[in-house]
């Protein structure tokens, strides 16, 4: 990482190259945040206003922060208030509020990589739960290795740097989802039929799903898939099918310019009257004002 300093980031373009590997990084960097430092350190980030850290953020982008000294407190809209220690993987999704910061008393040191693209999707929604945002993996050397790398290529940008720390991103979701999986009382063969049914749900977010005939195509009765997939989720199947229409959703309205009906009907809602009323079940406002949400978060940070 660059020495000498507390705080590093960069942001890059999305260029249509860089868009053909379907995950692409487009930020990274590091804070050291001492006892009793102000957080975030505003004036060694790039942006040029800053934002109100109370009320928290909304990104349009995947990030993954790991956090190897101190502690602090996590909430987003998906989990409530979690504690945080050192050790510890925060994962941030599209369109979902959040906000984090360390305790005063310890401050923490954090590195992050930001990424979007469809292979990015199918991974994050794959292998994590919005609702289980923070992950106690512990320390783990070649994982901070690989955040480090990036940091260093994305300030040196030799060629084909971007190809290069893509690459790396994917190795670090791997690399978390493995770390995760390794825990004790996990069965391979349970993870094995979870990632598969959870992949299937995401690939047909906008279709009607038959859990029975899944259960059968995955080898095992419906009443013993539906225990495996809540125990490891936390979502029975057609719960998890909806969180993952919802989250797509709200992805859309933060980075797409189609209209909610439309928006509605791509994930296979029945009417946008029943859309709109289960997403602000979910996430406490409307469609429309997640829209207007991520508009004016979108200017806070140019």
């Amino acid at each position: 990482m660059p020495s000498g300093k507390k705080a590093y980031s960069r942001y890059l373009p999305i260029t249509p190259d860089v868009k053909l590997w379907e995950l692409y990084v487009i930020n990274s960097g590091y804070t050291r945040v001492d006892q009793g430092d102000a957080y975030p350190p505003w004036k060694e980030r790039p942006e040029k206003k800053p934002l109100n850290w109370n009320k928290g953020r909304i990104f349009e982008e995947y990030e993954i922060i790991y956090i190897t000294r101190g502690g602090g407190t996590f909430e987003s809209k998906e989990s409530g208030k979690l504690k945080v220690q050192a050790g510890s993987i925060i994962l941030l999704f599209p369109g979902v509020w959040h906000k984090y910061s360390p305790d005063s008393a310890t401050g923490w040191d954090e590195h992050w990589v930001g990424f979007k693209g469809p292979y990015a999707e199918r991974l994050m929604l794959g292998c994590f739960d919005p609702g289980r945002p923070v992950l106690p993996i512990g320390f783990h050397g070649p994982l901070l290795h690989l955040f480090v790398s990036i940091e260093e290529m994305m300030e040196s940008q030799p060629v084909g740097y971007r190809y290069i720390i893509a690459a790396q991103a994917s190795e670090i979701i791997a690399r978390v989802h493995a770390l995760m999986q390794s825990q004790p009382g996990r069965s391979k063969e349970a993870d094995d039929l979870v990632h598969q049914a959870s992949c299937h749900l995401i690939d047909h977010a906008g279709e009607s799903v038959d859990f029975h005939l899944l259960a059968r195509t995955l080898g095992v009765g419906y009443s013993t898939f539906r225990r495996i997939f809540k125990e490891q989720t936390g979502f029975a199947p057609s719960q998890y099918h909806l969180h993952i229409r919802l989250i797509k959703a709200q992805q859309l309205l933060q980075t797409s310019s189609l209209k909610i009906g439309e928006i509605a009907e791509q994930l296979g809602f029945e009417s946008i009257f029943y859309f709109s009323r289960i997403f602000k079940k979910k996430h406490g406002i409307t469609p429309s004002e997640s829209r207007n949400l991520a508009e004016k978060n979108f200017a806070m940070r140019e």
